[in-house]
C-alpha cells in the first residue's frame, strides 16, 4: 500500500514540477531504504566514504533551503 502510493505522489510531483515535494519524497524514501539495508541480517552497507561525506552537505542544503522557504 506505502509503495503504489508513494510512486503516485512522485509521478505527481514531477509531472507538476514541484521540486519541493520531489525532494521530501526522494529524502524520505532515501532513508527508508537505508533503515532496511542496515536491518537485515548481517547488514547491508552499500554507501561508500564519498557518499558519507556528502551526507552532512545535503543536510545543510535542505536546512537552509527550508529556513528560506523553499527548497
Amino acid at each position: 500500500v506505502v509503495v503504489p502510493s508513494r510512486i503516485v505522489q512522485m509521478e505527481e510531483a514531477i509531472r507538476s514540477r514541484d521540486f519541493a515535494s520531489f525532494a521530501s519524497l526522494t529524502c524520505a524514501d532515501s532513508n527508508q531504504f537505508h533503515a532496511v539495508c542496515l536491518d537485515t541480517s548481517p547488514p547491508i552497507f552499500y554507501m561508500n566514504d564519498t557518499s558519507h561525506r556528502h551526507v552532512p552537505i545535503l543536510c545543510l542544503l535542505l536546512l537552509l533551503n527550508t529556513l528560506a522557504g523553499a527548497l
